[in-house]
C-alpha cells in the first residue's frame, strides 16, 4: 500500500469520526460506525477493496 493510499484512508476516518462527534456518538458502536464508513469511502476513492483491518492498521488500532 502506498502513501498515498494510507493519507486517503486517514482522512475518511477522520472525516468519519469528526461526523459521528458532532452527531453525539460514541463507543463500540460508533468506532464500528466510522470503520465502516472509511472502508466504504476509501473503497470508493482508491478503486479497489479497502479492508477493515487495513483501516485499523493505517490508524494503530491493531
Amino acid at each position: 500500500m502506498s502513501t498515498d493510499d494510507e493519507d486517503i484512508i486517514r482522512r475518511t476516518f477522520a472525516e468519519a469520526s469528526l461526523a459521528a462527534r458532532e452527531k453525539g456518538l460514541s463507543g463500540l458502536r460508533a468506532h464500528r460506525a466510522v470503520l465502516n464508513t472509511a472502508v466504504v469511502v476509501s473503497t470508493r476513492i482508491l478503486h479497489r477493496a479497502v479492508t477493515a483491518e487495513e483501516v485499523e492498521r493505517v490508524m494503530g488500532h491493531v
